[in-house]
């Protein structure tokens, strides 16, 4: 029987709960700092109550999310999307409603 350790150690490394954004590639990480700083701009004097930014890997695909929780989360939400929706490295930019916010996903183009 193995140690509780050992267990945990590998409850822990199994790949769905790494952080994908150590498997970015250049252009994406400069798209995830710049997500991460345009929601950081767009949230100052919004009522905004918490805030997440992730990287969810599909296979090879990669998805940039902003979660958003408040009385503003949509309001937010739109307003980064606005700002990405124009960007030639993306591929889609969206906004999804949740029960307690919003949500903005970023789907970089695929470099090849």
């Amino acid at each position: 029987m193995k140690k509780l350790s050992e267990r945990l150690s590998e409850f822990i490394s199994d790949p769905k709960f790494l952080d994908a954004s150590n498997n970015l590639s250049r252009k994406e990480r400069r798209i995830y700092r710049s997500l991460q700083s345009m929601g950081e701009r767009a949230i100052k004097g919004r009522d905004i109550t918490s805030y997440l930014y992730e990287t969810r890997m599909r296979g090879e695909e990669v998805n940039l999310l902003m979660l958003l929780e408040g009385r503003h989360a949509m309001s937010v939400g739109n307003q980064v999307k606005r700002i990405f929706e124009g960007h030639s490295e993306l591929e889609f930019v969206s906004v999804v409603e949740t029960k307690r916010g919003a949500k903005v996903i970023l789907k970089p183009r695929s470099s090849e």
